[in-house]
This record gives C-alpha cells, sequence and structure tokens, in this order.
C-alpha cells in the first residue's frame, strides 16, 4: 500500500476556545463601563447625602454599626466603629487575609 493516504499524519486543525469579534469585545467593554459608572455615581451621591445630613445636625449611621440592645428590644449604634477593611474577606466559610 505505497500509495494509500495515512489519516493520522495529516495535521489536525487546533480549537480555539473562544472567538469574538473586535465589535463583541467593545460592547462588553461598553457595558462594563456603564455599570462602573452607575456604581460610582451611587456611592457619590451617597456621600453627598450623609454629608448634608450630618450638615444639618443629624446624625448618620451604616448597617456594621449597629448594635443589637443588651434587652433584645431594639438597636443601638456605635458611632466608632469602623468598616470592616479589605484586609479580612470571608470567602466560602474561611478567612483570607493579605
Amino acid at each position: 500500500m505505497s500509495g494509500s493516504c495515512d489519516d493520522d499524519t495529516t495535521p489536525r486543525p487546533r480549537l480555539r476556545w473562544f472567538q469574538y469579534s473586535l465589535r463583541t469585545l467593545l460592547l462588553i467593554m461598553t457595558a462594563f463601563a456603564v455599570w462602573i459608572g452607575f456604581k460610582t455615581d451611587s456611592a457619590r451621591r451617597q456621600k453627598r447625602a450623609v454629608e448634608a445630613v450630618r450638615g444639618m445636625g443629624g446624625e448618620f449611621s451604616y448597617d456594621y454599626q449597629a448594635q443589637p440592645w443588651a434587652s433584645g428590644t431594639g438597636t443601638q449604634y456605635d458611632y466608632t466603629t469602623e468598616p470592616p477593611s479589605p484586609e479580612s474577606v470571608t470567602v466560602s466559610r474561611r478567612t483570607v487575609r493579605r
């Protein structure tokens, strides 16, 4: 069989995982940028609202400052509590520290 073509020697085309067009990439990046813009605008508006409330002599607290009363009937707020830091983040039942 000197003239037969052996299928094992022919190179197979490499399979590519994902193929996206430049248009798809730009659409995904635009959607991500719009999402980030909404998030940052929301945070900026919240900061201005907190400053306005405190500027008028009011008090403002966040959920991490809430402490249940000893009697169990209500909530008191500890305004000296610092916000949680990114140095200690709980991920799937274990704590990851940097």
